[in-house]
């Protein structure tokens, strides 16, 4: 190994602390790294500021000028206190007033409707007793890295397949065979061109709901990595919490008669699959976040999956995303869908017409 190599392989990637040690502790790593290999100690440094208290003052024993931690994590749980904290200024090196009620308002924003999510579908799939076959497809074209290679872990590769995906949530009959000859497997497709990896869809999905919901999924995980390999941990945390109101107010309220539907069609099995699948990509990509709930629905989640894995979230790698996912145009469609009925409900909630009333009319004008 040549000294380049070695000074190469020493040098971090990040490191963090708190923005009292910068003039200490990141200086004596710096001069110090220097002086053995000519580098810098770390690539990035994520500096972190003082939780203050709720009045601006340094929190004190003496004072006793904050919430009892252990009293504040039995009741919210960890995962929302870790929320609070990663989607405020602190993470940008700047003071952070300490609130319990946006600990709260974290609880009651992410926990609840996460776990309300879960317990949906964990109800209908035993009613149903819906199960998902494990199987993964995932698509490559171009050169495949290791590190990519690692992430999906293949059993089975089938090379230079004539496969082109223009529309993943369309295009499941051109390997629907491939499908149902290897059943419970995690599969990689190498087919030709240049246009990196893909998770497939493994189930016909028809219906705009599943469309729009994966455009979405996909959206928020190209957010969420993008913000993380800048160091912007703020927004990622925010990227990921927002999309839990689109999972739950709007495509699960959406979808709920699917579900209620006698024996089992191709469309109640796109909702089951759909939902299924969003949930452990989701749960995947917040498990840095919030690691307790991620694992203990995780856990929950596999008994629902025709297989006898059963690890860790934390052992799972992340999770791939696509830009071909993202149906701009049912996105856009879905917001203005969206913004009609919140003025609908305005009109009414002003005239004081109660929800259930239904109107004789209702005219929009679009420009």
């Amino acid at each position: 190994m040549t000294d380049n190599t070695k000074a190469q392989s020493f040098t971090a990637d990040f490191i963090a602390e708190g923005l009292d040690q910068t003039r200490w502790r990141f200086r004596s790593l710096h001069i110090l790294n220097h002086a053995i290999t000519g580098n810098n100690a770390a690539k990035n440094i994520v500096v972190n500021w003082l939780i203050l208290a709720e009045d601006g003052k340094k929190m004190s024993k003496s004072l006793k000028n904050y919430p009892d931690p252990q009293d504040l994590i039995q009741k919210r749980g960890g995962d929302s206190f870790r929320l609070y904290c990663l989607s405020s200024p602190v993470v940008r090196a700047e003071p952070m007033k300490f609130n319990e009620k946006w600990v709260e308002q974290a609880f009651k924003d992410f926990t609840i409707p996460l776990q309300n999510v879960f317990n949906f579908f964990e109800t209908y799939a035993k009613i149903d007793q819906w199960k998902s076959d494990g199987t993964e497809v995932y698509f490559a074209t171009g050169k495949l890295e290791w590190e990519m290679l690692t992430r999906i872990n293949p059993e089975i590769t089938i090379e230079k397949y004539d496969l082109k995906i223009e529309n993943p949530v369309d295009d499941y009959d051109k390997y629907f065979d491939i499908i149902e000859n290897n059943k419970g497997k995690r599969i990689l497709i190498v087919g030709w061109g240049q246009g990196g990896v893909i998770e497939l869809p493994t189930y016909k999905i028809s219906n705009d709901l599943d469309k729009w919901i994966l455009a979405e999924l996909h959206k928020m995980m190209i957010e969420v990595d993008t913000h993380l390999q800048n160091y912007i941990l703020d927004e990622a945390t925010k990227s990921a919490m927002d999309f839990m109101d689109k999972l739950t107010n709007r495509r699960l309220r959406r979808s709920r008669r699917r579900f209620w539907s006698n024996g089992m069609n191709e469309d109640k099995n796109s909702a089951f699959s759909t939902l299924f699948h969003v949930l452990k990509r989701y749960l995947q990509i917040l498990a840095p976040f919030t690691p307790f709930i991620t694992e203990y629905l995780w856990l929950k989640l596999a008994d629902f999956e025709e297989k006898e894995e059963n690890q860790s979230i934390h052992l799972s790698s992340r999770p791939i995303a696509s830009k071909k996912y993202i149906n701009q145009t049912l996105i856009d469609e879905t917001a203005i869908i969206r913004k009609i009925i919140k003025l609908a409900l305005f009109v009414r909630a002003k005239n004081k017409i109660a929800v259930k009333q239904p109107l004789q009319t209702l005219q929009v004008k679009i420009d």
